[in-house]
C-alpha cells in the first residue's frame, strides 16, 4: 500500500491516468473528522446554577410575587434564569446529538484524491452541517414561540393577560384582558412587545377599600433586561449586559434581600461574567441571536484522511442510495417528532392555563371586591391530574348545557353526555386533545352526520352540511388504522408512502467518467501451451547448436596450445 507521501509525490507528477483505488468503498465520517465546540461562558457561569436560582427564589416560594410589578427582576428572575439554564442544556444536547448523527453518516469512496480537493470537500460538508444544525434549532425555537403566542396561554406572571372580578358574589365572572406594555403594542395581538425592567418598590391596591393605592415605581433599571409578553420572550429579547457588570450583580443581590431577608449574602460566590473572555458576541447582543447560534463561540474540526468517488456499478449504486434514503427518512421523521415532543414538554412544564379550561381552573374565595383567584389543576380522571401529567385524557363528545344556580339557592343543572364521539379524547390542552385522539369518527359518515346535527342545536346559523361534509374513505389503502392515535400519524409526518425514483442512467450521465482502465487476464489454451513449448524447444536447439560449436572450438584451441608448448620444450 503506498504511503501518503508517496501518493502525493505521484499525484504531483501529473501522471496520465493516475489513480489509487481505496480499499473501503464506504467510510464513516467519524473515521476522519472530529468535531468539538466551545460554548458561551454563560452556560458555565453562576447564573445557570442552583445557588443563583435559590438566591432569587428566596427559599419561601416567592410568596410576595403578587405585590411586585410585572417588570421586577426579583420575581421574574426565577423563570428567566431557569429558562436560560434549560436552553443552555438543550443547546449542548442538540449539538451532541447532531454531531453523533453526522459522524455516523458514511462517505462513499473509491479513489484517493489530493489533499487540496479533500479539504475543499470536507469544508463544504462541515459548513452544511453547521448551517443546518443552527437553522434547524432556530426554526424549532421560533415554532415554539409562535405556537405559544398563538394559543394565547395566560402567563402566571401576568405578562400578557390579566384577570378582573366583575361582581362580588361567589359566582363572580373572571374575564381577561390583554396587557399593553406600551401604548402602541398589545400582547393580545403581538408577541414582540417589550418594556425595560429592573427593581420596583412594592405596590399595593387599597382602592377597593376606599384607601389610596401605592403604585410601583422603579428603583433600579437593570441594563439589558427587557420584559416581554411571556417568560420566553422576556429572555430572548434581553441581553447579558448586567451579567458582565459586577456592580449590577451586587445591586440585584442587595435589592433581593429587601423582600427575602432570610437568604444569605451571596456576594462572595456570585460573580459577574468575565468581560475579557474572547467572544464573538457583544454584551449587548440579544439573547435570541446567541441562542440561534446554539451558544457556540467556536467550532473545532479535524480532518485526517482522503475520500473521493468514481463511477460505480449499478448494484453498488442502489445499495449505497438505499442506505442514504433510509438515513434521510429516519432523520426527517425523528427530528420532527423530537421537535414536537420538545414543544409539548415545554408547554406543559410552563403550566400555561388553557383558555378552554382544560388543565387549570379558577374560583372566587369570598364575596369581597378584593377576591383572590387561586388556581387548581383539573383531574380528568380520579388518578390523573393535569397539574403533574400531560397525558391525562377523558372521552369526549356532545353534552347538554350545564348551569350553576347554587349561589341562588337553585339546584345546579349538570352537563350530561348526549353523544360519545368515537376516538375523541379530551386532554390537558388543545394540542394534547388532538394528539391523544384518533380519526375513527372521521371515517364514519353516521358520526359526521351526528356532529352536524348537534352543531345546529346550539344556535349557530349554519347551512345543512350533509351534502358536502363527507367522511374519509375507509377503503383507501393506508398504513395507519382508523384507531391509530393522531400523534403517531403526525410523528410520521402524515406520510403514507415515499415515492422514490432512482435512476442509475442519470447518475452515470452526471458522473461522466473520462476513462476506464482495466486489466485483462486469460488462461492459456492447449494449443498455446504446445506452441509455446515448441518455441522454447526450438530456441534451445538453436542456442545449444551455437554453444556446442563454440565449446568444440574452444576445446580444440586448448589442446593445440598444449601440444605446441610441449614440442617446444623437447627441442
Amino acid at each position: 500500500m503506498p504511503s501518503q507521501s508517496q501518493y502525493e509525490n505521484l499525484y504531483a507528477s501529473d501522471l496520465n491516468g493516475f489513480q489509487c483505488p481505496c480499499s473501503r468503498i464506504s467510510v464513516s465520517y467519524k473515521e476522519f473528522i472530529t468535531i468539538n465546540s466551545t460554548f458561551h461562558q454563560v452556560c458555565t457561569s453562576d447564573f445557570v446554577k442552583d445557588v443563583w436560582l435559590n438566591f432569587l427564589y428566596g427559599g419561601d416560594g416567592g410568596g410576595l410575587w403578587f405585590l411586585q410589578s410585572r417588570y421586577d427582576i426579583r420575581v421574574r428572575g426565577v423563570a428567566y434564569f431557569q429558562l436560560l439554564s434549560l436552553l443552555c442544556s438543550i443547546s449542548q444536547t442538540t449539538i451532541k446529538n447532531a454531531v453523533n448523527q453526522f459522524v455516523e453518516e458514511t462517505f462513499v469512496s473509491a479513489q484517493a484524491i489530493s489533499q487540496s480537493s479533500f479539504f475543499v470537500q470536507t469544508n463544504a460538508t462541515i459548513r452544511q452541517f453547521k448551517t443546518s444544525t443552527t437553522s434547524e434549532f432556530s426554526r424549532t425555537l421560533q415554532l415554539i414561540r409562535d405556537i405559544t403566542h398563538g394559543n394565547t396561554f395566560i402567563s402566571s406572571f401576568r405578562l400578557n393577560w390579566r384577570w378582573l372580578v366583575v361582581g362580588k358574589s361567589d359566582n363572580s365572572t373572571v374575564p381577561i384582558g390583554a396587557i399593553s406594555p406600551t401604548n402602541n403594542c398589545s400582547c393580545g395581538t403581538r408577541s414582540d412587545c417589550v418594556q425595560p425592567g429592573g427593581i420596583y418598590m412594592l405596590g399595593y391596591n387599597y382602592g377597593l377599600y376606599g384607601g389610596i393605592s401605592t403604585p410601583n415605581t422603579q428603583m433600579f433599571a437593570m441594563p439589558g433586561f427587557n420584559v416581554g409578553c411571556s417568560s420566553v420572550e422576556t429572555l430572548l429579547r434581553s441581553t447579558f449586559e448586567c451579567l458582565y457588570n459586577q456592580t449590577c450583580i451586587d445591586q440585584l443581590q442587595m435589592f433581593a434581600t429587601t423582600i427575602f431577608p432570610t437568604i444569605p449574602n451571596a456576594t462572595d460566590y456570585i460573580t459577574a461574567m468575565s468581560s475579557t473572555f474572547v467572544s464573538r458576541f457583544q454584551p449587548n447582543t440579544t439573547i435570541v441571536d446567541i441562542i440561534n447560534e446554539l451558544f457556540i463561540e467556536q467550532w473545532q474540526f479535524a480532518e485526517e484522511t482522503f475520500v473521493s468517488a468514481q463511477a460505480i456499478s449499478q448494484t453498488n449504486f442502489f445499495v449505497q442510495t438505499d442506505v442514504i434514503i433510509r438515513q434521510f427518512q429516519t432523520s426527517t421523521t425523528s427530528e420532527f417528532s423530537g421537535t414536537l415532543q420538545l414543544i409539548r414538554d415545554i408547554t406543559h412544564g410552563n403550566t400555561f392555563i388553557s383558555s378552554y379550561g382544560l388543565n387549570w381552573q379558577w374560583w372566587v374565595l369570598d364575596e369581597s371586591g378584593n377576591s383572590t383567584l387561586p388556581t387548581r389543576a383539573i383531574s380528568p380522571t380520579d388518578n390523573c391530574s393535569c397539574g403533574s401529567r400531560s397525558d391525562c385524557v377523558k372521552s369526549g363528545g356532545i353534552y347538554t348545557v350545564g348551569y350553576n344556580f347554587e349561589p341562588y339557592g337553585i339546584p345546579n343543572i349538570n352537563s350530561t353526555q348526549m353523544f360519545a364521539m368515537p376516538g375523541f379524547n379530551v386532554g390537558c390542552s388543545s394540542v394534547d386533545t388532538l394528539f391523544q385522539s384518533t380519526f375513527e369518527c372521521l371515517y364514519n359518515q353516521t358520526c359526521i352526520d351526528q356532529l352536524q346535527m348537534f352543531a345546529t342545536t346550539i344556535g349557530f346559523v349554519i347551512p345543512a352540511a350533509t351534502d358536502y361534509i363527507m367522511a374519509m374513505n375507509s377503503t383507501f389503502v393506508s398504513r395507519f388504522q382508523p384507531n391509530t392515535t393522531i400523534v403517531d400519524i403526525v410523528n410520521e409526518l402524515f406520510i403514507e408512502q415515499w415515492q422514490l425514483n432512482i435512476s442509475y442512467t442519470k447518475f452515470y450521465e452526471q458522473c461522466a467518467p473520462m476513462y476506464c482502465s482495466y486489466k485483462f487476464e486469460k488462461s492459456p489454451t492447449f494449443i498455446y501451451i504446445v506452441t509455446r513449448t515448441i518455441g522454447i524447444y526450438g530456441g534451445l536447439t538453436v542456442a545449444l547448436r551455437y554453444i556446442s560449436l563454440y565449446m568444440i572450438q574452444l576445446g580444440s584451441y586448448i589442446v593445440n596450445r598444449y601440444r605446441n608448448n610441449r614440442v617446444a620444450s623437447l627441442t
